[in-house]
């Protein structure tokens, strides 16, 4: 579709998304081991207190990078490269679109930790499958066809909301299953 420049802007974003995603990994990581013993210990408020914390610091964060990214796109682009024209352009273009997905990327990761630290692996398991396959997967299939090479850089921002659309779908569904039997 774009050839070199596009790897070229591809890899320049991969490398950005890669230090983002383990600042939201470290904030997952760091979670764990509290709700893991306050929910064990019954502390349910302060594993809620916890998560909600969590998600707050792992919304700023994300929101940073998008802020970032929408006023300083040619700044990021010249920490990887010195060279001008196309690369520049298609990867501001692309670093305009991609660093949505960062809003709400955190949140996704933070929400797996949660459920892995509750021992509820299956919903843990289905968000990491969904952000890191299964709808990038669909996505790539779909939106470059639609939007063209902007469907490409759209593919990650897709399985980053679909992804939380899924997750709060399984917590409305979890209450009121817990609703109905108590």
């Amino acid at each position: 579709m774009i050839g070199e420049i596009g790897v070229s802007a591809y890899s320049i974003i991969a490398n950005v998304a890669l230090v983002v995603a383990a600042i939201f990994t470290g904030i997952a990581q760091a979670i764990q081991p509290i709700i893991s013993i306050n929910f064990g210990a019954d502390k349910y408020d302060r594993v809620e207190k916890v998560k909600k914390m969590a998600l707050i610091t792992a919304f700023i964060v994300g929101s940073i990078f998008y802020i970032t990214g929408i006023v300083f796109p040619k700044t990021i682009v010249r920490i990887f490269t010195k060279e001008s024209g196309e690369i520049v352009f298609i990867t501001i273009n692309a670093i305009r679109y991609y660093f949505i997905a960062f809003l709400i990327m955190g949140l996704n990761i933070v929400m797996g930790a949660y459920y892995q630290s509750k021992e509820y692996t299956v919903a843990s398991n289905i968000i990491s499958l969904s952000r890191g396959i299964i709808f990038l997967i669909i996505g790539v299939l779909i939106f470059p066809r639609i939007f063209g090479v902007n469907g490409i850089w759209l593919t990650a921002v897709f399985a980053e909301v679909m992804t939380f659309i899924l997750t709060y779908a399984y917590i409305k569904i979890k209450k009121i299953k817990t609703l109905k039997y108590e």
